[in-house]
């Protein structure tokens, strides 16, 4: 189940050392901590306990082999809340937004570093100390990772790790509205109707929340989702908040984490929607197809810039180039790409080719993202045919329709 998350792969810390690591550890390094200027929450700090280094790597006791041990564990804990992160090597700092659960339920964006520090009365005796910083968002998400990597690093009084991990039970999030609970069409379609009024307003806040709505209705059903998709009011709010973000992907900003968080909700409702094939030739013609193709081509052709740009000293290091926030949304978008071509394969070609453009364009571009990846292939398969020999039925038909005309 690739995912595409930074340091997806991993079942546990045993294997983390073989797995393809989002950073190095040869180059971690920490700060000392400042109790005063680095902790602004004593409930947000995790002392880590000596006894997890002679508990878990008796035989690696150096300063990277413990602190390699410290982000891995912390990155698993992050891989299992559907979390896009990056990692800092030289402030051993983690910068990264969560989605919670994986039908994008929540976005909220936070920084986690690893600080050293020294026992009261023995300075000989260095421990780490974990301090996490909620950036913006859900505050119940963020209590949720802080709680989780508790439950991996807390220490009782006698030093010991504690055995039973803190979670929150049944403590989900529930995102249901008014709405959702009623199961009459008719006023489910009349609050769908007070959501795109919502989305054509000014507040962002308010704009987040009706996208974040429009989502969870979206996963209903056939009913709620013929709804949405015939209410042109948030087919064209969608389209312009996809415009938007498209335009702010070149130079990311911690300004653009709400245009991201809208960003997300609107891709997976388009995503959610070309799940059924029926909205394809709709997505077609509202020209959904075009935005999602030219924005993958976007996505591709910044990689490939990035790519070039950037040295690669350690091959076993896989680093992403789309910043985190940005991630789950180009997921999605490159998921109704290839959602729309498997259901109007043909009529999506003309589409594309009317507008100057070819499959062929995201054919060799190679995607740090492994979801990304894998959804772009499809699209590009779905035209090449799956005919003995690898016959290209995009091909084959344009040299048809050139022939009749």
């Amino acid at each position: 189940d690739a995912r595409g998350e930074t340091c997806r792969g991993s079942s546990g810390i045993e294997n983390f050392d073989s797995a393809t690591r989002c950073y190095d550890p040869r180059q971690l390094e920490t700060s000392k901590l400042d109790k005063h200027m680095d902790v602004l929450d004593k409930n947000s700090t995790i002392v880590v306990s000596p006894s997890l280094f002679v508990s878990e790597t008796p035989k690696k006791t150096d300063k990277y082999s413990q602190l390699s041990l410290v982000v891995g564990k912390v990155s698993l804990v992050l891989d299992n809340l559907f979390s896009d992160y990056d990692v800092s090597e030289e402030k051993c700092s983690i910068e990264g937004v969560c989605r919670m659960y994986e039908n994008n339920q929540a976005f909220t964006t936070f920084r986690i570093r690893v600080y050293h520090s020294f026992a009261k009365g023995k300075p000989d005796e260095m421990r780490y100390v974990i301090v996490a910083r909620k950036l913006s968002g859900d505050s119940l998400t963020f209590y949720r990772i802080l709680n989780e990597m508790k439950s991996v690093f807390a220490v009782k009084n006698d030093g010991s790790i504690i055995d039973d991990p803190v979670s929150l039970g049944n403590c989900k999030r529930s995102f249901s509205s008014r709405g959702a609970q009623v199961q009459e069409e008719k006023m489910m379609r009349t609050y769908i109707d007070d959501l795109a009024t919502i989305l054509e307003g000014e507040f962002m806040d308010q704009k987040i929340l009706a996208a974040r709505a429009l989502a969870h209705y979206a996963r209903l059903g056939a009913a709620a989702s013929k709804a949405i998709i015939e209410n042109l009011s948030i087919v064209h709010s969608l389209m312009h908040i996809f415009d938007l973000a498209d335009d702010l992907f070149i130079q990311p900003s911690y300004n653009h984490i709400s245009c991201c968080e809208l960003q997300l909700y609107t891709t997976f409702i388009l995503a959610e929607l070309s799940e059924d094939p029926k909205t394809a030739q709709l997505f077609i013609n509202y020209g959904i197809l075009e935005r999602c193709f030219k924005s993958m081509l976007l996505v591709a052709q910044f990689e490939a810039g990035a790519n070039r740009s950037r040295p690669r000293k350690y091959e076993s290091v896989k680093r992403q180039n789309i910043k985190f926030w940005y991630r789950q949304s180009k997921r999605e978008t490159a998921r109704c790409l290839a959602n729309i071509a498997a259901a109007r394969r043909l009529e999506a070609a003309d589409a594309l080719r009317s507008r100057g453009f070819d499959y062929m364009m995201l054919s060799s571009g190679i995607l740090s993202d492994d979801t990304m990846y894998s959804e772009t292939r499809r699209f590009v398969s779905i035209f090449k045919g799956a005919e003995p020999g690898g016959c290209d039925s995009f091909s084959k038909h344009t040299r048809i329709r050139n022939r009749s005309a």
